[in-house]
């Protein structure tokens, strides 16, 4: 038995609440939920044979017979015979029945916005795909996993995961330990580890020139595949390494033979074979008088307070990839700071007060 706390209980138990919550807005118009896709199905196309319905619907004979024979007592549909075909019986909406449709729609844009309120629309997006896969994995009991996300999408995802009381049974991987693209992975228990669901290619150039970061994933693009397909590209002397949805693999040896003036040739590579290089960081220490965003902000970018409370104030600033518009947000150690145009940093450490008040900070920053 799932636990209360698993996605699939938690989204039983927000389809219930939405249930009666709709239930009770319905009520004033002589509705019952479940007969609100039928009343769409006609909507849509008028004078629909019952086992059109059905089909239509994907529900038993039976619940279609009783909701057409309730509403059919409340005057809100009407039987008629087929002009073609006597046998066949036609659903039709009455007059009644079509006046209440904008009424209708209106109580399931409510629903929407009670439901959805404080939710973007790119986090919507985000939620329907982590339940699609998650709700894949527990149905198959197979792994499945989103395209690869970016570190902002990374923190929607556990944001709303952890909204929702999830836990366990996901993962986020890369392919290698520090990844800055992951794809969010969900295990069935009979499976730990995430690795098949992350493949790599390395893109030699054949004249030993070197490209950017730009030019390999502006070619990648130019294949017509789509961000989400594609994890980190790691830039190397010659060439690069890409890590990929392995569904994409053997495209790319087939089609990927150049980038911006230089061919390339592309060999499969085992992510055991990986070479990660080390990412340039400068070590940096510093004192501040709390630990208040644009403080922070401020030591790990050589900034004055004001410039760096102005930049968190126009949105330029996020906090583990969670945009942040509060300059007097509290951080901690282990947090990550990006300011668009000058990069990122996270607060290693925080030491014991000075005499004077004042917090000692270990800050590493990008370069």
């Amino acid at each position: 038995m799932l636990p209360d706390s698993s996605i699939h209980g938690l989204m039983i138990k927000s389809a219930r609440l939405y249930f009666v919550r709709a239930f009770h807005l319905l009520e004033r118009l002589g509705l019952h939920p479940g007969q609100v896709p039928l009343l769409v199905a006609l909507y849509r196309e008028d004078g629909l044979s019952q086992k059109e319905l059905v089909k239509r619907l994907s529900v038993k004979p039976s619940t279609v017979a009783v909701m057409i024979k309730r509403m059919e007592r409340n005057g809100l549909l009407q039987r008629r015979p087929d002009d073609k075909d006597q046998r066949v019986t036609r659903i039709c909406l009455t007059e009644e029945g079509r006046q209440i449709r904008e009424q209708v729609t209106q109580v399931m844009q409510q629903l929407d916005r009670e439901m959805f309120e404080g939710i973007s629309s790119e986090e919507r997006l985000l939620l329907s795909r982590v339940w699609d896969k998650c709700e894949q994995c527990r149905t198959r009991n197979i792994p499945t996993a989103t395209g690869f996300l970016s570190p902002q999408e990374q923190a929607a995802a556990q944001h709303l995961l952890n909204a929702l009381g999830c836990r366990e049974g996901y993962v986020l991987w890369g392919g290698y330990d520090g990844a800055e693209r992951k794809r969010l992975v969900f295990l069935p228990d009979w499976l730990e580890t995430p690795d098949d669901q992350v493949a790599a290619v390395r893109a030699a150039c054949r004249s030993g020139g070197d490209l950017t970061h730009r030019d390999f994933l502006g070619s990648l693009m130019a294949l017509g595949l789509t961000r989400e397909k594609i994890g980190d590209i790691l830039v190397e002397k010659g060439g690069c390494q890409v890590l990929l949805d392995p569904s994409m693999t053997d495209f790319l040896l087939q089609n990927w033979d150049s980038a911006g003036r230089e061919k390339l040739t592309v060999t499969p590579l085992p992510l055991s074979a990986l070479a990660v290089p080390h990412a340039a960081v400068k070590e940096l220490r510093d004192t501040v008088s709390s630990l208040r965003l644009d403080n922070v902000l401020a030591a790990g970018f050589s900034l004055s307070r004001g410039r760096a409370a102005e930049a968190v104030e126009k949105g330029s600033v996020q906090v583990n990839y969670v945009t942040c518009v509060k300059p007097d947000k509290p951080v901690s150690a282990g947090d990550t700071i990006t300011c668009r145009g000058l990069g990122k940093c996270v607060l290693d450490s925080v030491g014991a007060p000075t005499q004077k008040g004042r917090l000692p900070v270990d800050i590493r920053r990008y370069i």
